[in-house]
């Protein structure tokens, strides 16, 4: 276990490092998401007071629109619901914050 959760770290620490664009961002997040509902169950999230689900919503929004080519974006899709790359950034290191948060005893 404790070596996973190295890897997961350095993994994390790694992207947020380059951190250049979408792909690097999504890649943290699929980490660091995937170990805290691995421990802490589905409401994980909200145990260590990620944003809400609206604000993952829009990232994830913003990362599927630049993973995926934008020419299939549907038109009728809402694309003022995406989130900047600059906020999506800022979004992230929150998250990996109080992802390195829970694994504190007191959480």
């Amino acid at each position: 276990m404790a070596s996973v959760l190295n890897d997961d770290i350095a993994d994390v620490f790694g992207y947020l490092g380059m951190a250049r664009d979408w792909v690097d961002l999504y890649n943290a997040f699929e980490i660091m998401r995937g170990d805290i509902e691995q421990r802490f169950g589905k409401n994980g999230p909200e145990r260590i007071g990620w944003p809400s689900a609206r604000h993952i919503k829009a990232f994830t929004s913003g990362a599927q629109f630049d993973l995926h080519s934008k020419l299939r974006w549907p038109k009728q899709r809402d694309q003022a619901s995406r989130m900047s790359l600059t906020d999506a950034r800022a979004l992230i290191q929150d998250l990996c914050r109080r992802w390195l948060a829970s694994f504190s005893p007191m959480v």
